[in-house]
């Protein structure tokens, strides 16, 4: 993983100094956290809102692949930063045109199976093998499902560099049973964590593995569309464990639209909040981004729980 991450950086920074491939300059203009129990960490990205590419309107949580629509097939050579051999398939990294960190990349499993945006087993495999090899906390792994935020319907997930603590590191959890837990009840925010707390053991790394695969699977049956977002975090003996957060909301989000307000997706769900206009920057504050991401995502951590204890 290491070695992977070091092309990355390489080939991300030869191709920010190369004209056209990104839509805009990173540029992070102000950051702050937030006062508040959730401590919510936000940048103020101004270019992204307007110089991305349009998302894709995904009407069904399980679509099918439109070869005419825009996906990962039809990008340049030179986004593609790298192809990984992975199990018994390969894995294709490729730049996010739209950073919103730095190295900013789409994992996309598969590429040329033109799967569409449900996640599957190998994407969840790669995710959490790759974080657990690499064992470096900054490095974060983030799935939107059609419905929560999805922009493109060709699998992938978003691998991100973030120096910063986020919510879903420092969140107190209350077990429900065995390695599953949920967010402490005191926060407005509802997720069920699933967690492996030894990095070295490849039995706990495959039952975690199968316990995310049936998981959303049981989502995507249900309709429920979802978010996930796979973090490494210190326990309390500092030890780095692995948790792999599953967001859930009861509301189907259609087209996207960037106007400025705040997005619900994986960054939001896990305390990390890039906007895009400075006066919503300077007058935003905890109470707002959690009544954003209620409206969302409704109530409905009494199904997720159900669904843990099947």
């Amino acid at each position: 993983a290491a070695h992977i991450i070091s092309e990355i950086k390489k080939r991300w920074g030869e191709l920010e100094e190369t004209p056209g491939v990104f839509r805009y300059k990173l540029d992070v203009k102000k950051d702050k956290f937030l006062p508040g129990e959730c401590r919510y960490y936000v940048q103020l990205n101004t270019e992204r809102n307007v110089l991305r590419r349009a998302p894709q309107s995904i009407a069904s949580l399980r679509p099918n692949f439109d070869e005419t629509k825009f996906n990962f097939n039809k990008i340049q050579a030179f986004e593609k930063i790298l192809e990984v051999r992975f199990r018994d398939f390969v894995v294709a990294l490729i730049v996010n045109q739209s950073p919103l960190t730095k190295y900013h990349v789409l994992i996309c499993p598969r590429v040329d199976a033109n799967l569409p945006q449900i996640l599957t087993r190998d994407g969840i495999e790669f995710a959490v093998s790759f974080l657990k090899a690499l064992q470096d906390p900054l490095y974060r792994i983030g799935y939107n499902s059609p419905g929560a935020w999805a922009s493109v319907n060709h699998l992938h997930l978003h691998l991100i560099y973030l120096e910063r603590e986020l919510f879903v590191d420092f969140a107190e959890l209350d077990n429900i049973k065995d390695n599953i837990f949920r967010l402490a009840p005191k926060y407005p925010i509802k997720a069920i964590c699933f967690t492996l707390n030894d990095l070295n053991s490849t039995k706990d790394e495959q039952i975690l593995v199968d316990q995310v695969t049936n998981f959303v699977s049981s989502l995507c049956d249900d309709n429920i569309p979802h978010n996930l977002f796979f973090t490494l975090s210190k326990n309390s003996e500092n030890d780095l464990i692995l948790k792999v957060f599953v967001f859930a909301r009861s509301v189907f989000c259609g087209l996207k639209e960037y106007n400025f307000t705040i997005n619900v997706g994986f960054c939001e769900l896990s305390g990390y909040i890039p906007v895009g206009d400075e006066n919503i920057y300077d007058s935003i504050t905890e109470a707002a981004v959690v009544s954003r991401i209620s409206d969302e995502t409704g109530d409905i951590l009494r199904v997720l729980e159900d669904k843990v204890n099947q």
